[in-house]
């Protein structure tokens, strides 16, 4: 196949691939701030050879986006093709009530979780916010959960609590007691967010009664996955897969 770009915007990070005949290629991601984006831009994709389409997931906001189009336009001579949210696609039902609503992150993320593992399954995104999505036996978006995210957490706690706004350090990551503020801080978020995760985790296996998967992605997703107590798996390519089939059917 001729190279499709495919492009993630998240709410800090820009995620990229691209697939050709060989396969995906995951590209290395990059801090999304619309100050300095151009410059960002063309220091990750200004010597890729311009690829034949570009298909664009975006939950930054219309001036990242706008950036974004503009310097493909530039750059590659490119139009871009845009992902939404639907309220059904390739089988898949959203579950929310106003389907629109669905981030189209999460909505990309579900086409994608059917490609690589059986249902029931939950896909649990660990980037800036945590969100879990549950699909059913027959493809049934169940509805989801929205938590901060580790750093997200950590900044909450650390921007409420004056006394700590200038004691704090970098500290390393562990679910083990802290022996000093900034590692109860990390242990803390860490265990919150692992036990939010083991209790839908546990939740939703009981409520299908039968085999339960779960498939963890983003930034945070090997930092927690280690400490979790229950089966999953970690594909980052979610998303990409859910971006490439709107993109060949749209």
């Amino acid at each position: 196949m001729k190279p499709l770009f495919l492009i993630d915007v998240g709410n800090s990070r820009i995620k990229w691939a691209m697939e050709d005949d060989q396969g995906l290629h995951l590209g290395e991601p990059f801090v999304c701030d619309s100050e300095g984006l151009h410059q960002a831009l063309q220091k990750a994709w200004g010597d890729l050879t311009p690829p034949s389409a570009v298909a664009l997931s975006n939950v930054a906001g219309a001036v990242i986006e706008s950036l974004i189009i503009g310097w493909i336009h530039s750059a590659w001579q490119r139009e871009v093709f845009i992902a939404k949210t639907e309220a059904e696609a390739e089988g898949l039902i959203n579950g929310y009530r106003q389907p629109q609503t669905l981030g189209v992150d999460r909505w990309l993320g579900l086409l994608g979780l059917q490609s690589v593992t059986s249902l029931p399954a939950m896909i649990v995104d660990c980037g800036t916010a945590i969100t879990m999505d549950i699909l059913d036996p027959q493809s049934r978006h169940q509805g989801g959960y929205i938590a901060p995210g580790l750093r997200a957490m950590e900044a909450a706690l650390i921007g409420n609590t004056h006394a700590l706004q200038t004691r704090l350090v970098p500290a390393r990551v562990n679910s083990l007691p802290g022996r000093e503020t900034a590692e109860g801080i990390a242990a803390g978020c860490l265990l919150a967010a692992v036990g939010l995760i083991e209790r839908v985790y546990h939740q939703e296996m009981m409520r299908a009664d039968s085999p339960f998967n779960m498939v963890l992605m983003g930034g945070d997703a090997d930092r927690i996955a280690t400490h979790l107590t229950v089966p999953c798996i970690i594909d980052q390519t979610l998303i990409f897969k859910g971006l490439k089939w709107v993109w060949l059917n749209g």
